[in-house]
């Protein structure tokens, strides 16, 4: 059976987000959707340099991933903050426990190590979302953020055409391969 797919690129990540949401409200499954990975991988994986996205774009070899979405991020974020806080407090505190510390001092050293454990996972995240905002921005400046979503029918595809329009998607385009 022909894969049949809608193809369309964004200049912005928030719109392209909004799309999602908007077909999975419209009853597309998140599994029919599929967005271009970080270039490096792209690159990698085509074994040559993309100067321009419509290059992967059209090439049935383009790696593709499923996209994360702002609560999944938001999740991740809270744990890299939260994670290291509750080890340095729980390990200081074990070790306040066991070396006969005074509970004042106990808890003032969860504390301060905690938050230390806190700030680390903070410039973490900080990190981690400076190099997804560069690597999208590397995406928009040679052509756009592809997306991809498997449609079962040709209504299926006239309504994904439609989000996409509202959605200020560019080079749209419905095709069918083998």
């Amino acid at each position: 059976m022909a894969i049949r797919e809608v193809v369309a690129l964004f200049d912005d990540e928030e719109e392209m987000m909004d799309t999602i949401d908007e077909l999975e409200c419209k009853g597309f499954d998140r599994s029919e959707i599929s967005i271009l990975p970080p270039l490096d991988e792209v690159e990698e994986a085509l074994g040559h340099q993309v100067d321009d996205i419509h290059e992967a774009f059209y090439d049935p070899k383009t790696p593709r991933m499923f996209p994360l979405d702002y609560a999944s991020w938001g999740d991740a974020q809270g744990v890299l903050i939260a994670a290291p806080f509750m080890a340095g407090a729980f390990a200081v505190t074990i070790f306040g426990a066991s070396t006969g510390m005074t509970l004042m001092n106990t808890i003032l050293m969860a504390v301060l190590t905690g938050s230390v454990g806190a700030v680390f996972g903070y410039l973490i995240m900080f990190l981690l979302k400076k190099r997804h905002k560069d690597e999208v921005d590397d995406q928009i400046d040679r052509g756009g953020l592809a997306m991809w979503v498997h449609v079962r029918d040709t209504a299926h595809a006239r309504r994904a055409i439609r989000i996409f329009n509202r959605h200020h998607a560019h080079d749209i385009q419905f095709r069918v391969g083998g």
